[in-house]
């Protein structure tokens, strides 16, 4: 009888370990899929900077091409417009590595609306 308890507060405990890996693997996909959210709304942040940057760079510029600005203000906004190009294209990376998390935790391809997991079975015949 004793062995038949124990048994059973083992196979409670095992449950109760996979109900809450199960939770734990939802939480992890949701806080994902809003990082995800947010990385979207910071990429077109990014992006806008990047055009600004890029725009005022262009104009200081032709600024100093005919003679209104100096070497140093040239200087300060090509290192801006490299920056903002660069936290651009790291947003961007952000982005992606997110979406392909997502995939990976979910086995869903958003774009086509198939199972990953189906999509191998059918490549690899398994």
């Amino acid at each position: 009888e004793s062995e038949y308890k124990l048994a059973q507060m083992q196979q409670e405990v095992v449950h109760a370990s996979i109900a809450q890996a199960e939770a734990d693997f939802r939480e992890t996909i949701l806080i994902t899929a809003d990082e995800f959210n947010l990385q979207r709304q910071f990429v077109e942040g990014s992006e806008e900077a990047d055009t600004i940057a890029k725009v005022a760079y262009d104009i200081t510029r032709r600024r100093y091409l005919s003679g209104q600005a100096d070497i140093i203000k040239l200087s300060t906004y090509q290192r801006s417009s490299i920056s903002a190009r660069r936290a651009y294209i790291e947003s961007l990376e952000s982005y992606w590595r997110y979406y392909y998390t997502i995939r990976k935790l979910t086995l869903h391809d958003f774009e086509t609306g198939k199972d990953l997991n189906q999509e191998f079975e059918e490549v690899f015949g398994r």
